[in-house]
């Protein structure tokens, strides 16, 4: 029981639950060693002997542990986290893209892909571009990563402050689901 306690104590967020610093620069050794130990504590085989009502309950427990490990293991997911923390709405997913600069690069990028997809033997270009794509998202990163620690020196959580930093992640969605179109493509070549 005591650890059922302790479990609802901890689940006031995710970073609580996974006890790691509510940062967006985390230590992801740290968050998934934290994420293993909580999975073998509250595994559901650890309470087959209880009441199905107990039974449900160490279910839900263990769903909770494993999306908050997904969100917080997830750069994007991590940063739109944070900013609901923080009380910040999201905004409607059909206009989230006002910056015309975002718009060109993802049209940019995305034409490049297709030209690579019409060479005769892509392999080079391809593994280039994914290079290239991989150094963006972890500069994206990086820059978000500094955005969140700029507002949190500062205090501030002016609505202009969390937009600047939910387009930043846009932008990083944007790039990650590019690298996937990138491993997808690579994949399909080597079958």
């Amino acid at each position: 029981m005591w650890l059922w306690r302790k479990f609802f104590r901890m689940s006031e967020n995710y970073f609580s639950l996974l006890r790691v610093e509510q940062s967006f620069d985390i230590n992801r050794e740290q968050l998934a060693k934290n994420h293993l130990n909580l999975q073998k504590a509250l595994h559901p085989d650890r309470f087959v002997n209880d009441t199905p009502r107990q039974k449900l309950e160490a279910v839900n427990r263990m769903a909770m542990v494993n999306d908050a490990y997904q969100t917080l293991a997830d750069p994007y997911r991590r940063g739109e986290y944070l900013l609901q923390l923080a009380g910040w709405q999201k905004p409607d997913e059909n206009i989230t893209i006002k910056s015309p600069a975002l718009l060109m690069e993802q049209l940019e990028l995305r034409e490049r892909l297709a030209e690579i997809k019409l060479i005769d033997d892509p392999f080079d270009e391809l593994e280039e571009f994914q290079q290239e794509i991989e150094t963006l998202i972890s500069l994206q990163v990086k820059q978000i990563a500094d955005l969140f620690a700029q507002n949190h020196s500062e205090q501030s959580e002016s609505e202009q402050v969390q937009n600047t930093i939910f387009a930043a992640l846009v932008r990083l969605k944007f790039l990650h689901k590019l690298l996937d179109e990138i491993r997808l493509f690579e994949d399909q070549l080597d079958e």
